[in-house]
């Protein structure tokens, strides 16, 4: 009997007119990179060997082959899982699955960016075959968008047609099986922030979250969410007024000698009056036990120090190669950037102290930068203090002669009395591809309590990156 007739799980007879095992009912042939990892080991194992040996009685077996590289590429084996894909595809040309899933393997777990350009265009050649060939599939999409984004757009490369914002949209209209979006994620990690979270809204995991060590004291959690959740009490005039004029209606009723309602006004001014100011003076009170501002500053100093932390251990460097301490930059992070984001727009209301400027934000744009030995590399990530999690960080790394310029940018408006004021203020780092790093540090309108702080660690930031590169000889930034 030919292996190809039996079932890789029990071994029963196939009779060829279903997918599935008449007996056992499993599957025949592995028809997904989300099902092969939805097996367990033994089960794997199993579909692994009888597929190795169905394609020695049948070499021109299309799908076996194809079976047999989802089953190599969620083992990890990606050059076992390349030369299968490339069987596969010799035996169907144009098959959509063959090409895409082999470009997931070629990809070897590795994000876009950090692929060589020959080996991604290869990459890219075979993904956008995959889109072209059809039918839809929206993980092709999905996939030909994030490396758009990391391999083109973020090294300020040409980019080739279809947009990575257009493949993006024909993904979202499409309908995706999120077990497929969960596994492109972990073979081809995407570190452009919007692509991500995009994929993982796709993939029913939601935005991302990734908490911070050592893990924050959970009371001084519930103090820093009553700062932003305990508003500035008002006064409730209208209430106060209403029981007034109940007051006066009720003394107007006993001088006409009705008792009644005389009676009746009485408790009803009573019970508006004294609940209006027995609630006003409840809703003081817990103002009042809200941490000040200094503290409240205090314990978002010593939070970001975990955020910087987080950062340096990232990039995977070992700290006796770095050229000194990181640099950690603060930015503000406006409603609508919270909202591209994934997160509520109420999430991100910034509370004064006294109702008026400066104030605490919820979210910050944090940039950390870590100074290896011959690279500066970017740790990007939005900082959610109330849940002290970051959120869409990502790494680039650069050489330091590919530095073009490092300086803080302000922007001027003239006042009323026909003086220059400074309306905002940014931090930019330059580089010779034409990439650019931009992080807002000052914002007129948006003032936080630390914002003279944010902007002392710009302009230290600036004077750091420009003695590291001149400490290694290279070629520094011009401005």
């Amino acid at each position: 009997m030919a292996p190809e007739d039996r079932c890789p799980q029990c071994a029963a007879l196939a009779d060829g007119s279903s997918d599935r095992c008449p007996r056992c009912r499993a599957a025949l042939l592995v028809p997904s990179l989300a099902f092969a990892a939805a097996l367990d080991a033994p089960a794997l194992q199993r579909y692994i060997e009888a597929y190795e040996s169905r394609v020695v009685c049948a070499p021109a077996d299309g799908r076996t082959w194809l079976a047999l590289g989802l089953c190599r590429l969620h083992m990890r084996a990606f050059d076992r899982a390349v030369a299968a894909f490339e069987k596969a595809a010799e035996c169907d040309p144009g098959d959509p699955d063959a090409l895409y899933y082999g470009a997931l393997a070629r990809a070897a777990g590795r994000s876009p960016g950090t692929i060589p350009a020959a080996e991604i265009e290869r990459i890219l050649e075979d993904i956008d075959a995959a889109c072209e060939s059809g039918p839809f599939d929206a993980k092709y999409f999905a996939a030909a968008a994030a490396i758009r984004a990391d391999h083109h757009q973020a090294k300020g490369r040409a980019v080739p047609d279809p947009s990575a914002e257009e493949l993006l949209g024909e993904a979202l209209r499409g309908r995706a099986e999120p077990g497929e979006i969960r596994r492109l994620l972990e073979f081809l990690p995407v570190r452009d922030a919007r692509i991500r979270n995009a994929l993982r809204e796709m993939s029913g995991e939601g935005v991302e979250a990734a908490p911070l060590n050592p893990r924050r004291d959970p009371s001084r959690s519930r103090r820093i969410q009553e700062w932003f959740d305990v508003p500035k009490p008002v006064f409730p005039w209208l209430v106060a007024g209403a029981a007034t004029v109940i007051a006066l209606m009720a003394v107007a009723t006993w001088i006409r000698e009705r008792p009644t309602a005389t009676a009746w006004l009485r408790n009803m001014a009573i019970v508006l009056g004294g609940g209006g100011l027995a609630g006003y003076v409840w809703q003081r009170r817990r103002y009042r036990r809200r941490p000040d501002a200094e503290e409240m500053m205090q314990w978002f100093r010593e939070d970001f120090d975990a955020v910087q932390a987080r950062a340096a251990a990232a990039v995977g460097l070992d700290p006796r190669a770095m050229r000194g301490e990181p640099a950690g930059l603060l930015g503000l992070v406006r409603a609508n950037q919270a909202l591209a984001a994934g997160l509520d727009e109420t999430t991100h209301r910034s509370v004064a102290d006294n109702g008026n400027p400066p104030f605490l934000h919820p979210y910050w744009d944090c940039l950390v930068l870590v100074f290896g030995p011959d690279r500066l590399i970017l740790h990007r990530a939005l900082y959610n203090w109330h849940r002290h999690v970051v959120l869409n960080d990502r790494i680039d790394e650069y050489f330091y002669q590919h530095v073009v310029s490092v300086k803080t940018v302000t922007e001027s408006s003239l006042a009323e009395d026909g003086k220059a004021e400074e309306r905002a203020r940014y931090f930019v780092l330059s580089f010779a591809s034409g990439e650019r790093t931009r992080l807002q540090v000052m914002d007129r309108g948006v003032r936080p309590f630390n914002e003279a702080e944010m902007i002392a660690l710009a302009d230290q930031a600036v004077e750091r990156i420009r003695a590291v590169i001149q400490s290694t000889g290279l070629i520094g930034p011009r401005s």
